[in-house]
């Protein structure tokens, strides 16, 4: 089923809002979870790859570099960043998921040891076309 995504992200510590989407995708539900990829807007110009369901979602990103973060209902997951200078973890710490049939909200930290480094929240719209 086709559907127009619009993808915003916001960075909570400066303010600053990126339209990282505003396109039409397949998403496709597998057991009560949606897949759907897209290519994000220039400057960022990743290709990513969202999984979502009600308990989490991951969100996989290749541009220069690639990331895997998996986010839990009020938990903290590690996520990956593989770059030229080798891969790392980081500790993500999910304050607010919610998923629903047009909404897929986030909002999370990024963690060092009990120190949060940054704030995000990514607010996913999907409408499903006619």
């Amino acid at each position: 089923m086709q559907y127009v995504i619009t993808i915003k992200q916001k960075n909570m510590n400066t303010g600053e809002e990126q339209l990282l989407c505003d396109t039409i995708c397949d998403i496709k539900n597998n057991s009560g979870e949606i897949v759907f990829e897209y290519q994000e807007l220039p400057p960022y110009d990743g290709k990513v790859k969202i999984t979502a369901g009600q308990k989490g979602c991951r969100i996989h990103r290749k541009a220069e570099n690639e990331s895997i973060m998996e986010f839990k209902k009020n938990s903290i997951t590690q996520g990956k960043v593989m770059s030229a200078y080798g891969t790392f973890e980081i500790d993500l710490k999910t304050r607010s998921y919610h998923f629903h049939e047009s909404v897929l909200a986030l909002e999370y930290d990024v963690m060092n040891g009990e120190e949060c480094v940054e704030s995000f929240r990514l607010m996913t719209k999907m409408k499903k076309m006619v």
